[in-house]
């Protein structure tokens, strides 16, 4: 069992590790040592394997998103379908770029400060952040077995960097770091060190290649339907991909078409989902972001009154609902909105305390 303890909320990830045949025992096993701590228990990235055994405790889920894996052996850049991903390799290549693999356990101290001064350079804040997808340290001596992609341009400098877990549920690897210089360089650097990657494992062996978390996955893809609220969590979650490597991390992982294996964060009650969803945060160093800093840097007024656009715009689209709950068919919150700003008299004039429009963002905030 893999654990950490934020705030009184006991982290688990991943699912725990054993003989099939003992996850009842080792699960109840847990649960009592926890309870006995008065922690909060909740498992981050769950599998769909374990939802049985958690929900035989009592236990509820919700979906969190998708782990992209590829299966290297059928891996390939052939075919129109990959045209985009196989342009991009071939560019990196064209130009003279040229890839290598290491143990980052044993490396020449050399390219030890070559690459951490790479790291530097691409990442926010002074610490790799992560938890339930991150091993969160670097040519570390206890890590045995890691596997290590450098890419360097045509001078022989570093310009990206990929570091691998071992995974044995796949039998392969899973995407630890991945790091790119932000100089001056062609498109495709990341895909190139992740291609060539697949074909560095396959000749090896091995089948399976773990890439990005990709967040709410299915939703952003339309998988759980068309209704209204799916297509308002699509909106939403659009929306904060403004801010938020969501909807591009689900594309650029699509781009190597892996199978999706769904994820889910598991905990007792509903009343304990808030300090378990500000554990997570805390855990994943989300909340040390600066966020509040990138929404006021330059253009976000723009992006803020262009997302309050859309808002509009999705709202008067949604067909709304009669005082019983039931879909009013051909009319549009719009519609709906127009027949509560009409007074007694059927003028339409709003109320003197109704304030029409949307409310003007005012000093970015």
């Amino acid at each position: 069992m893999a654990y950490a303890v934020y705030g009184g909320v006991c982290l688990i990830s991943p699912d725990p590790i054993g003989p099939r045949n003992e996850r009842e025992q080792v699960w109840g096993a847990f649960r009592a040592f926890a309870d006995a701590h008065g922690w909060t228990t909740s498992v981050m990235g769950a599998g769909e394997d374990w939802l049985p055994t958690y929900r035989d405790s009592g236990m509820h889920n919700i979906y969190l998103g998708d782990e992209a894996v590829v299966r290297v052996q059928d891996f390939s850049l052939a075919g129109k379908h990959m045209k985009g991903l196989r342009q991009a390799h071939n560019r990196i290549k064209k130009y003279g770029y040229t890839v290598t693999f290491h143990d980052p356990s044993h490396v020449d101290p050399a390219l030890v400060g070559e690459l951490t001064d790479l790291m530097r350079l691409s990442r926010q804040g002074e610490h790799e952040r992560g938890f339930s997808m991150m091993l969160g340290r670097i040519f570390d001596p206890r890590d045995a077995g890691l596997l290590l992609t450098v890419v360097r341009t045509p001078e022989g400098s570093a310009a990206a960097m990929c570091q691998f877990v071992p995974s044995t549920g796949i039998n392969g690897y899973s995407l630890d770091l991945m790091r790119r210089d932000p100089g001056d360089h062609p498109n495709g650097l990341l895909d190139f060190a992740l291609c060539s990657t697949i074909e560095h494992l396959a000749a090896r062996g091995f089948e399976g290649l773990s890439l990005n978390f990709a967040a709410m996955r299915s939703t952003l893809a339309g998988e759980k339907g068309d209704g209204t609220m799916q297509r308002a969590e699509r909106w939403f979650l659009k929306r904060l991909s403004n801010f938020a490597q969501i909807e591009s991390l689900w594309k650029f992982n699509a781009k190597y078409e892996p199978e999706w294996l769904p994820r889910y964060v598991v905990f007792d009650t509903a009343e304990h989902l808030v300090p378990v969803v500000m554990a997570i945060l805390r855990a994943e160093s989300l909340w040390e972001i600066p966020v509040l800093g990138r929404l006021l840097a330059a253009g976000a007024e723009k992006r803020m009154l262009a997302a309050q656009a859309d808002t509009d715009e999705f709202l008067s689209s949604i067909v709304p609902w009669d005082e019983d709950g039931m879909q009013v068919p051909g009319a549009t919150m719009a519609d709906r909105d127009d027949a509560a700003d009409r007074d007694d008299s059927g003028t339409g004039v709003p109320p003197p305390d109704v304030v029409a429009g949307p409310t003007a963002v005012r000093d970015g905030s």
